[in-house]
């Protein structure tokens, strides 16, 4: 059966990710936003220098050290925050191309953890 392709069609993926795009921004993805933090508005960016991982947690209260989770501009469903101090400290090079990053939810942290150790997929702007 024949299937009508769509002229402006926009890849879902069903699967959480986290990537490092231009300015030092730091990018959820729209799964990532509908399973974890839907609601939110403000996040912890959490970092084990060991393991080499960076962990977005969700901040309950007001918190001057939780960072502001907003919509990205191109899609009302994909979260940033501006967090390009952070980026610079985990010395993480945006500048040629966004960093893409499977991602995986830790229960226990309720955390969304990527493991900066692994290959990122490299999108050219």
């Amino acid at each position: 059966m024949y299937q009508k392709l769509r002229k402006h069609a926009r890849s879902v993926s069903e699967s959480p990710s986290v990537a490092v795009g231009s300015g030092g921004a730091v990018y959820l993805s729209a799964f990532a936003m509908r399973q974890f933090f839907k609601g939110v508005k403000q996040v912890h960016l959490l970092y084990d220098p060991e393991a080499r991982k960076l962990a977005v947690q969700v901040a309950k209260d007001a918190d001057p050290d939780a960072f502001r989770l907003n919509f990205s501009n191109k899609t009302a469903s994909t979260g940033v925050v501006a967090a390009r101090s952070v980026v610079k400290q985990l010395g993480l090079d945006y500048t040629k191309e966004t960093l893409v990053y499977p991602a995986e939810w830790n229960d226990r942290l309720k955390a969304l953890e990527v493991d900066l150790r692994s290959v990122p997929q490299k999108r050219r702007r």
